[in-house]
């Protein structure tokens, strides 16, 4: 630096930082696009303005005079070459007055903006102060300006300060910006820095409240807005092919609702996930770790027998608050639905009893967590009636000879699912019990016919009835009731046998007549040999014209039913039957020839009913020579295995008869040879 060069600046600077007593206002420094400097300032306060000094300090530190102006009017100068677009430049004027001293102007800096968008979204911009204070006039609010779309130039933001840092709302390019500092009477500005910005930045994510499904059956989703004011739409989401598949997206911040009509709730349940995306296409993350799904509410499950209906289902996850409970709503014949009943939140099932036969009943489920609800689909099911026996009628209890008992039974055969409960009552038909069950592929025959064998018909009377089961194993009818005849009797005497009996009961129509069978001996009769009238139960048979060889006589009534049967029968039953035996008169030969052809001697009777049965032989000196028990046994005409001597004997012979007397017989035999 040559000696003359090296006083200048000396003295610059020694004027500048020393000062004379006076000074005039700087103003403004703007800086132009290509680097170059307009400076602006006001006129001394002097009238002998020689000329203005420019000072200029491309580092800061060391100042130089750029230029002279010898027209004390102007206020403006443009300084060529400055290169404040690559950093701070420093002025200050001097003017020069004659004869006075020289006034000194503040040192201006120009503004020089930097921008650090390192973050490509957010704009960090930092600039240093004009001068500080600001000169007079000098407004405090350093004005943010920035360019988008390009030719636009715009306020950023207004600060006191001389940095900001702001989110740039662009989805991807290039801003620039500059400084406005504004004066009463001209205006400072900085460089031009741009830069590429892209918002990368997610919007918040939504929050889905429920996944219903409308009447339609279509699926609905509804979800809070999310915070974020640079929301475009949602994304709508369902979970296919185990995977996250963007079904649609709905528009608009505010527009929280949307109705999936691809998929039918009724027969699937698939869960659903929305996010948030940007007008720049940014999207939030989904809500795919808690997704929620429609309830799926299965098939209706009908139970004929129990008359009720079964409800099951998916249950709703991820409820935000947590799932309270389930509510079940019903409609019946297409009448509005009202609730059922609520179940708690662990529980995937109800039961809708005491249903009514052919209804249709509808069926929704909704779950309630807080003020929030979703429902299922609905589902329907018609309660259809089923074939019940029309009829079940008992035709007849009658007693068989073994003294078991047969049932007639005349059943609704049209509905073969149905079995039958046999019924009896030991008492007075009071209490009866279930002795038989009865399937339909049981019988041969029509009507139906069941043999009790578990009974003894000849010691009392049995009430009997039929209970007949409908497909669900219900009592769906019960018959009427029989009563069986208990016949009773007596030998009254040698020549009259009393009989007894009890109504018989249970008939749609009354008993015509009861029927007397009197069998003698083994030949069963062809027909009865008298009957009675219904009012009648009580008989008096006299046999004494009767013979028979054994004496046995067995009697059993029957009931003949009369007209008048609503089912179109006429029945007959039997009671039980008695054997009655009546011993027949004997007599005793006086004579017998031990080697003869009548070679043994016994009484003779046409049958004997008795009991207790002796017969002794004597000898004429009183000795017992033969005994026996045995009716069907005679003594032979010996003693100790010897032929007695020709001679007369006497036998004795002691019994009880059927009616419980005592006979004795005593009288003498010829024994000859």
């Amino acid at each position: 630096m040559n000696k003359a060069l090296y006083i200048i600046l000396f003295l610059t600077f020694f004027l500048h930082h020393e000062g004379k007593s006076q000074s005039f206002p700087f103003r403004c420094l703007v800086v132009n696009t290509n680097g170059d400097v307009d400076l602006f300032w006001s006129l001394a306060a002097s009238n002998n303005v020689e000329k203005y000094r420019i000072y200029y300090s491309y580092n800061g530190t060391s100042f130089q005079i750029i230029d002279s102006i010898n027209d004390q009017f102007i206020t403006h100068y443009y300084h060529a070459g400055a290169q404040a677009n690559t950093g701070s430049r420093k002025y200050f004027l001097e003017a020069v007055i004659n004869g006075q001293n020289n006034l000194i102007t503040d040192t201006l800096s120009t503004i020089f903006l930097q921008l650090d968008n390192s973050n490509p979204g957010r704009a960090n911009l930092y600039w240093n102060a004009l001068h500080s204070p600001n000169p007079e006039g000098t407004s405090q609010w350093y004005k943010v300006m920035y360019e988008y779309p390009p030719g636009n130039w715009t306020i950023l933001d207004s600060t006191q300060n001389t940095q900001i840092s702001r989110w740039i709302d662009v989805c991807e390019d290039s801003i620039n910006f500059f400084i406005y500092l504004n004066n009463e009477t001209c205006h400072s500005t900085s460089n031009i820095t741009g830069g590429v910005f892209k918002d990368i930045e997610y919007p918040d994510k939504p929050v889905l409240d429920s996944v219903s499904v409308n009447e339609n059956g279509n699926v609905e989703l509804g979800w809070q807005p999310s915070d974020s004011s640079d929301v475009a739409g949602y994304i709508i989401y369902r979970f296919e092919g185990n995977i996250w598949q963007e079904i649609d997206t709905v528009f608009g911040k505010e527009n929280t609702f949307y109705t999936d009509t691809t998929v039918d709730a009724c027969l699937v349940s698939q869960e659903y996930s929305i996010a948030s995306i940007d007008s720049c296409g940014n999207k939030s993350p989904g809500t795919f770790s808690l997704p929620q799904r429609p309830i799926l509410l299965h098939p209706v499950g009908y139970s004929t027998c129990a008359l009720e209906d079964s409800l099951r289902w998916e249950a709703y996850i991820n409820a935000s608050p947590p799932l309270e409970k389930y509510q079940i709503f019903v409609s019946e014949n297409g009448s509005g639905f009202t609730l059922a009943g609520e179940v708690p939140a662990s529980q995937l099932q109800y039961i809708h009893h005491d249903l009514n036969y052919g209804t249709t009943y509808q069926y929704f489920v909704r779950a309630v967590f807080g003020n929030k609800t979703a429902s299922s689909c609905i589902k329907e099911i018609f309660t259809a009636d089923y074939k019940r026996p029309k009829f079940a009628y008992l035709a007849g209890a009658g007693v068989l000879p073994n003294n078991t008992v047969e049932l007639n039974l005349y059943v609704d055969t049209a509905v073969k699912q149905n079995g039958w409960q046999i019924l009896r009552s030991d008492d007075d038909g009071s209490n009866y019990n279930v002795i038989k069950d009865v399937a339909f592929d049981e019988f041969e025959s029509f009507p139906f016919k069941i043999i009790d064998e578990t009974v003894d018909a000849s010691s009392q009377s049995y009430f009997y009835l039929i209970n007949a089961l409908d497909s669900c194993g219900n009592v769906a009818i019960q018959s009427n009731f029989n009563k069986t005849i208990l016949l009773t009797g007596s030998l009254v005497s040698e020549q009259e046998v009393y009989l007894q009996w009890n109504a018989f009961e249970g008939w749609d129509a009354p008993v015509l007549r009861y029927r007397i069978y009197r069998m003698q001996g083994e030949t069963t009769p062809a027909e009865a040999y008298d009957s009675v009238n219904a009012q009648t139960l009580s008989y008096t048979d006299n046999i004494s014209d009767l013979t028979i060889a054994d004496g046995r006589f067995t009697y059993w009534i029957e009931a003949v039913e009369d007209t008048g049967d609503t089912y179109g029968y006429r029945e007959t039953v039997k009671s039980n039957r008695i054997l009655l035996q009546q011993e027949s008169k004997l007599y005793f030969p006086n004579a017998f020839a031990p080697k003869g052809t009548n070679n043994t001697f016994k009484p003779v009777f046409n049958f004997f009913g008795g009991k207790e049965y002796l017969l002794q032989i004597y000898n004429r000196w009183g000795q017992l020579i033969f005994e026996t028990e045995d009716p069907a046994k005679g003594w032979d005409g010996t003693y100790k295995g010897n032929y007695v001597e020709r001679g007369v004997y006497i036998y004795k012979l002691s019994y009880k008869n059927v009616f419980g007397g005592t006979v004795q017989k005593q009288g003498t035999v010829a024994v000859i040879f």
